[in-house]
Order: C-alpha cells, then structure tokens, then sequence
C-alpha cells in the first residue's frame, strides 16, 4: 500500500500538533522553577493550539479534533483542583489570567481567603499596641480629625478585613512577565500581604511532576 500525498499532508500536520505536546513535557520535566503554577496555563495553551487547527479548517483539522475532545475528558476538571488552582492563581505571572471558568476561580478565591487568619486571631504582644488616646480637650481644633481617624482604625480592626484586604491588593496587582522570578515577586511585596506571602512560599515550591526527585545527578 503506498502513501499518498494527502497522507503524507496529514502525518506532518499531526506531527507539528504532537511537537508542541513534546514541548509542553520538556517544559514540565525541566529542574527550573517548573512547579504546579504551570499546569493549568499549559493545558489553556493547547487547548487554544488545538482549537486554532480545528477552526483553520486546514489539514489535520479532524484529527486535531479528536485530540482536543481526549484532552478535554483527560482534563475536564482541572481548574477545580484547589492545590492547582490556587498555586497558580497566587503566582503573580498568572493570577487570574489563565483560568476559564469563572465559578472555579471565584470558589478558589473564597477557600484561598478562608486559610487567611481575621486580624483578631493574630498574636499581638502587649508592648505592639498602641494605647488609644483619649480626648482631653473637646474644644480643639483637631477633635472632629482624630474622631475620624479613631473611627476608621476601628473598622479596619474588625475579624474578616485582614483577608480581604490582602486578598484585594493582590488582585489589584499586575502580573509579571513569565520569565520573571515569582518568589522574588512575593519577597518585595511580602510586608503588604503577610499571610498570602506564607501561602505562595508553601504553593510555589511545589513541583510539577516527580521527575527532579527521581533524576540521577
């Protein structure tokens, strides 16, 4: 039997598809800060490869297809994983930017926040609090001023605004370019976000597969 040339069309198309599942396990079985923030975005990238091809209608087009419905059955749940979600929602290259389903990431979110400690429960030593002054004069001119201050350090003192406050300024961050360092990231905004910073440094030291443990220096 001999091979044609639409054949012989379709075999490279399929093999510039599998090429880049190949790149995509030389990244994850790299030694280089692969950790579990990578899961989800590689899987979105192709997905997003696949779809192209099928849309193109060129060669190649129906088998992309076929990969692309195995590769969903495979992966269909991948963004409800919390160890994967969260790792890469809390790595500042990827936030929130790779997920697509918005239920998920929203779920995330609130259990991410659920581990955040109300400032009530933190450990606060006698000589760390401030004494609250107290108005000795009602007829100065900065009373209705120190009213306000006095009112406002209350409320943001009540259990539930530490986590959302960090919660908020982390989603109020831009992400970083991915070839940047995310730990370093963490490093220089950890005394803005105290205990996400605690939780990236546990979620990003996770590895993506096993293959760095298991290699033979």
């Amino acid at each position: 039997m001999l091979i044609t040339q639409s054949d012989v069309d379709v075999i490279q198309a399929v093999i510039a598809t599998l090429r880049r599942f190949a790149e995509v396990t030389r990244e994850m079985s790299s030694q280089k800060r692969t950790t579990v923030s990578k899961v989800i975005p590689l899987i979105r990238i192709l997905q997003d490869i696949l779809k192209d091809l099928m849309n193109q209608q060129c060669i190649g087009g129906s088998e992309a297809k076929e990969i692309l419905q195995q590769f969903n059955r495979r992966f269909a749940s991948t963004e409800t994983k919390y160890l994967w979600a969260a790792t890469t929602y809390i790595d500042p290259r990827f936030k929130k930017h790779v997920f697509s389903d918005s239920s998920a990431l929203q779920a995330m979110q609130d259990c991410l926040k659920g581990q955040l400690r109300p400032v009530e429960e933190e450990k606060t030593s006698a000589a760390d609090v401030e004494p609250t002054p107290v108005a000795t004069d009602n007829t100065s001119i900065w009373t209705r001023f120190d009213s306000k201050i006095s009112s406002f350090l209350q409320t943001t003192s009540t259990p539930g605004v530490r986590p959302n406050l960090e919660m908020r300024r982390y989603a109020e961050e831009n992400p970083i370019y991915r070839q940047q360092d995310p730990l370093g990231w963490w490093r220089k905004h950890s005394s803005l976000m105290t205990q996400l910073q605690e939780i990236a440094k546990k979620c990003l030291c996770s590895p993506a597969t096993s293959l760095p443990s298991e290699s033979v220096v």
